[in-house]
């Protein structure tokens, strides 16, 4: 349990890093020619919303963390689980209102 703390910091702070490229710069996974690693003319990187953001990547990698903090501390692992399901369920009400 003492190391928990050091997880969620390195943990939020990829979050943060992914956030600013997927939300505020925008990302596609064909925006480069494999072969010659220049930009490609098919292909124009797109943004994607907080909410999206928040509904589905984050929730994707608290849920796989906490499955492997399952094997060396149960705790650390559920909770992360039922963070990533917290979130998950927060967007959906957000979504489902709005409509």
């Amino acid at each position: 349990m003492l190391y928990f703390p050091y997880i969620l910091l390195v943990l939020f702070i990829f979050i943060g890093i992914q956030y600013l490229l997927e939300v505020h710069m925008g990302s596609s996974i064909c925006m480069y020619d494999a072969e010659s690693g220049l930009l490609s003319p098919d292909c124009t990187p797109s943004k994607s919303s907080p909410c999206q953001f928040m509904e589905i990547a984050v929730p994707l990698q608290l849920a796989a963390i906490g499955l492997t903090l399952l094997a060396c501390n149960l705790l650390s692992g559920v909770l992360l689980i039922l963070l990533s399901v917290f979130l998950f369920c927060l967007c959906r009400k957000k979504l489902s209102t709005s409509k």
